[in-house]
């Protein structure tokens, strides 16, 4: 079993992630994201938890794994191409 970062932990490295590939990490007011506004794309089960850890929304591909052990994402889907902005707009109201 993997080791899981803890909630505050994986916040952190979320956002050292975003840093490290440009990704503007505030909002158009100058407040920071909140991780309850972000949505994970995730293949695995230990990579939901983490996700779920840090307080973010977690979509799962089943590229690797059934659906069957990906349930614990707000959203399954078979493939990207089956998700649009309404989609994600649904999962981030």
């Amino acid at each position: 079993m993997p080791i899981l970062p803890s909630r505050r932990n994986a916040r952190r490295f979320g956002l050292r992630i975003f840093k490290k590939n440009g990704i503007n990490t505030q909002a158009r007011n100058g407040q920071p994201i909140a991780a309850a506004d972000c949505v994970v794309i995730e293949d695995s089960k230990e990579d939901i938890r983490a996700a779920r850890r840090a307080g973010m929304k977690c979509l799962a591909v089943t590229n690797s794994h059934p659906a069957e052990l990906l349930s614990d994402a707000d959203a399954v889907v078979k493939s990207l191409e089956d998700v649009h902005l309404n989609f994600l707009q649904k999962m981030c109201p």
